[in-house]
């Protein structure tokens, strides 16, 4: 379910990028698009608004049965109210600093693409505004199928023991962060050939789809209670990065040449498979000890408890030795 909603992004992103290019051959204004798409997150927000409650318990326009199964669902899953965020565990924890560099590669490449590859295709390909809109849109519409149907196998794997939790997280980030860098790099080796490029890139992008089956539901593995922030830390540095890349693409193609973007997309790949590599050393797909914590005072009595008994099996091996 997470991933189908963070699935939104991308058919937003393919409705936008083609919906853009054909608004622009209509009316030749940049100006347009950012009216007609600014008037749907108005009417968004206004459902939004009309429709989104807290709890089911408090929403009003449902039926009892529903009611009756989103309680029996996620009940069990409601954060305890009287916890309070464990802040040192967290910022002490190798598997949450391994997901938000993850993220942080992710959303380089993510951003990268999505605001950039309408450029390349005009600059270096030399597509018309429609071309462009049409072909721009076609990765993030596999991207979209991908990170659906990705999520139901890595749930398959899961529920039939196929793989561990965590080994599904960090196969599936693999090919969420290789396979799209390597596409982009492909996609700029093949000159201008419209076909081979367009191939590549969509390539590349479906399985970046696989990280929302991965890293996008891994603040969650981590820990039910403090997902919530544990997501605002990860995404919110993704954001970060994601800023910068249109920023580092204006700097590197300011001649707008082939030879140029292939450099961009060379820092691309590195910033995905770099960032990958600490999620496969120290991310995991566990409920970390943590979660439970009440207080500060309670994590830092359960760290020390663990050093203690970690010194304690030392002495007794000592001993016996």
């Amino acid at each position: 379910m997470t991933a189908l909603v963070f699935a939104g992004v991308q058919l937003g992103s393919v409705l936008a990028t083609f919906c853009s290019g054909l608004i622009m051959s209509f009316t030749a204004s940049w100006a347009n698009v950012f009216y007609i798409f600014g008037a749907i997150a108005v009417l968004w927000f206004a459902f939004w608004c009309i429709l989104c409650f807290n709890d089911p318990k408090s929403h009003p326009y449902i039926s009892e049965k529903e009611r009756k199964y989103l309680l029996d669902s996620i009940g069990a899953a409601e954060r305890r109210k009287d916890l309070k965020t464990p802040w040192a565990a967290i910022l002490y924890s190798l598997p949450v600093w391994s997901l938000i560099i993850s993220e942080v590669g992710h959303d380089y490449g993510l951003y990268l693409i999505s605001t950039d590859l309408p450029k390349y295709m005009s600059e270096v390909i030399g597509l018309s505004v429609a071309e462009n809109g049409v072909l721009s849109a076609l990765p993030f519409l596999i991207m979209w199928l991908v990170s659906m149907s990705s999520s139901a196998l890595a749930d398959f794997f899961i529920a039939r023991d196929i793989l561990s939790r965590t080994n599904v997280r960090k196969v599936f980030a693999t090919l969420g962060a290789v396979l799209p860098g390597v596409g982009a790099l492909a996609a700029s080796y093949v000159g201008c050939n419209t076909s081979m490029v367009a191939i590549f890139f969509t390539i590349g992008m479906a399985f970046m789809g696989f990280c929302y089956a991965s890293i996008r539901v891994n603040p969650i593995d981590l820990s039910p209670n403090f997902s919530g922030t544990i997501m605002a830390l990860s995404n919110g540095l993704g954001c970060v990065s994601g800023m910068v890349a249109p920023l580092t693409v204006g700097f590197l193609t300011q001649n707008k040449t082939l030879s140029e973007w292939r450099v961009v997309f060379w820092i691309m790949f590195l910033a995905l498979v770099i960032s990958n590599v600490f999620f496969v050393l120290f991310g995991s797909g566990e409920v970390q000890y943590w979660n439970e914590s009440s207080d500060e005072k309670s994590v830092d009595v359960e760290i020390n408890d663990r050093q203690e008994l970690e010194r304690s099996k030392k002495r007794n091996e000592l001993t016996i030795s």
